[in-house]
């Protein structure tokens, strides 16, 4: 309801702007902006753009000129004011990979291993210390106990001053653990809160419900074991022709989701920036921007991704390329499954070789299959088993008659069930697209 929407971000400018919430102000202008594109008042929608955009240089916040220049690409391109697009667009890049470069990374996932250091080393501390004052005060006692009932008045006296002394150091003692646990959760905090931060800017990345519409009926089922996920799906719209991938990134959590953002941001370099058209060389390119990027030799880490790309246009000509992820295709009720290349789209020992090229042409009702292993590998059921390849095969061969929203819930309420309270182990990424 566009009505609604402009009446509370028109709201919320008026509230922003009582504050001097400069960031809130872009924020809600690049908001209302967005609904007069939607609505087709270009003007307007050119107006507010460039007013937020203006407001978050001023201030420098890289997210809202993100936001508002990619606001102003949209807007210009079908203005068909071409160079004021293109202008807006490589400020939207720029932007974009600010926030990924390879320095930022480092240092947030330093930050990250300092806090957890330092938290097990406070809450250590705290705890021996508390065992020890505990210890000691016992010991005291018993101490005191003996004295007295052997010394007499002095012996007395003594108990009351080792009493009354023991009384302050417990006091003190128990201040120290107070400001170190108080210290702790603030630790926690601040871990917490840049792993929030992560988060946001790995949606940012996601395509959003627009570009997801290109789709021509499908879902994505997208469950991250942590707040933030070393799955991701990329799609991109460029020269008539719509990609789709679903990537699985080394590790989960933020180290993977800081894999995926880079993973992310090399396909668009390959598809947008340097017009790669086949899913093969995609990946081919993207792979050196890995190893380029994390300088990965034969004695590093092998960091990088299993994927699938796929890309398809209007006259149904569907080309894929898979690297450790298969790919299910399933033609008139019969399930084909088509084998990745053994190799991750990253660095690996021994050759480094092209992926391969698939091709095939669609048919109405035809429907493909991307994931990643996540689903399959969660441990669950009545043995605490993996849920299986075979398992996961078989239950998209029954769901065919359902519509693919409703294959989705199938899918949720089957794992849900197969999970029970079993720990989920890996993110999970399911996408499914009827032609």
């Amino acid at each position: 309801d566009y009505a609604k929407a402009m009446d509370y971000y028109t709201r919320s400018l008026k509230i922003n702007e009582e504050l001097g919430d400069k960031s809130g102000i872009a924020a809600s202008l690049i908001n209302i902006g967005v609904i007069y594109q939607e609505l087709g008042d270009y003007a307007k929608a050119v107006e507010k753009s460039t007013k937020a955009l203006s407001i978050a240089q001023e201030i420098g916040n890289v997210f809202n000129i993100k936001d508002a220049s990619n606001n102003l690409w949209e807007t210009y391109k079908k203005l068909g004011k071409h160079s004021q697009a293109l202008e807006m667009h490589e400020l939207y890049i720029e932007m974009r990979d600010s926030m990924l470069s390879i320095e930022n990374k480092e240092a947030i996932i330093q930050q990250e291993f300092k806090y957890k250091y330092e938290k097990e080393q406070v809450l250590e501390e705290a705890k021996h210390q508390e065992q020890m004052a505990l210890s000691a005060e016992r010991e005291k006692r018993q101490q005191l106990i003996a004295y007295s009932a052997g010394g007499g008045l002095v012996m007395v006296l003594l108990f009351a001053f080792f009493i009354l002394n023991r009384l302050q150091i417990t006091r003190r003692q128990k201040k120290v653990i107070e400001q170190q646990k108080e210290l702790v959760e603030e630790q926690k905090k601040d871990i917490t809160d840049s792993i929030h931060y992560a988060e946001n800017i790995q949606k940012a990345l996601l395509p959003s419900a627009r570009e997801l519409s290109l789709i021509p009926d499908g879902f994505v089922l997208f469950q991250p074991k942590d707040i933030v996920s070393g799955d991701f799906y990329w799609m991109q719209h460029h020269n008539d022709r719509v990609y789709l991938a679903a990537c699985d990134c080394t590790g989960h959590g933020v180290p993977g989701a800081f894999m995926s953002m880079i993973g992310s941001s090399l396909l668009d370099e390959a598809v947008v920036e340097k017009g790669i058209t086949k899913p093969n060389e995609i990946f081919f390119e993207v792979r050196k921007g890995f190893i380029n990027a994390l300088k990965q030799t034969g004695d590093t880490q092998k960091d990088g991704m299993d994927a699938v790309l796929i890309a398809w246009d209007k006259q149904s000509n569907l080309q894929l390329a898979a690297a450790y992820s298969p790919v299910l295709i399933i033609k008139a009720g019969e399930m084909k499954e088509l084998k990745p290349d053994r190799q991750p789209v990253g660095f690996h020992t021994g050759e480094q070789k092209p992926f391969t090229h698939h091709e095939l042409k669609l048919e109405k009702g035809d429907t493909i299959y991307i994931f990643s292993d996540g689903y399959p590998d969660q441990f669950g059921g009545p043995k605490d088993k993996k849920f299986m390849m075979k398992n996961f095969k078989k239950l998209l061969l029954t769901i065919q008659d359902k519509t693919m929203n409703e294959q989705k819930t199938i899918l949720e309420t089957t794992m849900a069930e197969w999970q029970g309270d079993t720990e989920q182990v890996d993110d999970i990424l399911v996408m499914g697209v009827r032609f």
